[in-house]
């Protein structure tokens, strides 16, 4: 994904492990290749990111961006519906489109959506960090969006948020004016705690932003960008791209942070990972786009102009893989 507060890149040029214990590898069967989801219906020519499924199946909520200026970098929620097997009728949320709203989240039992806004707490005052909001699930639609209040937000930005089976919620947050680092907010007795912030084993790579925890807590996604391991072959600069990383959860300690392969990472940035609540599908998205050099032939004016409006512009579209690949070996 893009990065939503572009000061985020140099914050931290952390290494991520570069060996890591056999057992926690990835399977050795090869990583399936991501498709695009929807494309011209959900992935399209626009920048779209930051998608989720609802535990039905039927709603897939995702972000669409308007170009970043000087002044503003507005975002709106959308949903597409799926009917008879198929993604149709796009529309934007009804709780967004007005303010900078994004990477939204089902809850683990599907009632909720929680996303992150800029919009105002206070009504009249405006606000520059964006915090957690969720909208609850009615009969015909939805409710106002509610602030999920001071326990968790805090005076700086919270960036994304995802749900474990169990209700917990693992956010990246930059609480307290540091480096965006993922945390865990237990939910107990039906509200949710103060965030603990994870292992420093876990928060070696920073930021640490798009915090996606599997259902069964098994492995938790990630996404960085500007880090030592993504050292632009014989140039030997920095790209300040973002890529997936990956954290498995063995005997109850997390492993260190490894960057995922290829075909899931790319040239391109890629991040806003979500898993699907039956834990079999991966969604994320990436900017890789059509071009090689050189091209395989030579495209003409009326050629490169359909490539530069077309879905693989270098704009976000949303993938889908499965999540057999991410596995290690013991599972």
């Amino acid at each position: 994904m893009n990065l939503l507060f572009p000061w985020l890149y140099a914050i931290c040029l952390s290494i991520a492990s570069a060996s890591i214990h056999p057992s926690l590898r990835m399977k050795d069967a090869a990583v399936a290749t991501p498709v695009i989801m929807a494309e011209s219906i959900l992935s399209t020519e626009d920048d779209e990111f930051g998608g989720t499924l609802s535990p039905d199946g039927k709603l897939f909520f995702f972000c669409k961006r308007a170009p970043t200026t000087g002044r503003s970098n507005y975002i709106a929620i959308c949903f597409v519906e799926n009917k008879n097997g198929s993604w149709a009728n796009v529309q934007v949320a009804p709780f967004s489109g007005q303010y900078r709203d994004f990477n939204p989240q089902f809850s683990a039992d599907g009632s909720k959506l929680y996303f992150m806004s800029t919009r105002p707490v206070t009504t009249g005052v405006a606000k520059n960090d964006s915090d957690i909001w969720f909208v609850e699930r009615k009969t015909n639609g939805w409710s106002e969006p509610v602030h999920l209040g001071e326990a968790v937000n805090s005076p700086y930005v919270e960036y994304a948020c995802s749900f474990a089976n169990t209700g917990d919620m693992y956010l990246s947050s930059g609480r307290n004016g540091r480096d965006v680092r993922m945390y865990v907010s237990r939910l107990t007795n039906g509200e949710y705690q103060a965030p603990e912030e994870l292992s420093e084993v876990v928060n070696t790579v920073l930021p640490a932003l798009d915090a996606c925890i599997a259902p069964d807590e098994s492995y938790l996604l990630f996404t960085s960008a500007g880090n030592d391991d993504m050292i632009v072959p014989k140039q030997g600069v920095i790209y300040p791209r973002s890529d997936l990383y990956i954290c498995y959860k063995i005997q109850g300690t997390w492993s260190k942070p490894t960057i995922l392969p290829e075909p899931l990472n790319s040239v391109a940035d890629d991040g806003s990972p979500a898993v699907s609540r039956d834990g079999k599908t991966l969604f994320f998205t990436s900017k890789r786009n059509f071009a090689s050099i050189p091209m395989a032939k030579k495209l003409n004016h009326q050629e490169l102009e359909k490539q530069l409006h077309g879905t693989l512009n270098g704009l976000g579209n949303i993938y889908a893989v499965s999540t057999d690949g991410l596995k290690t070996k013991g599972q």
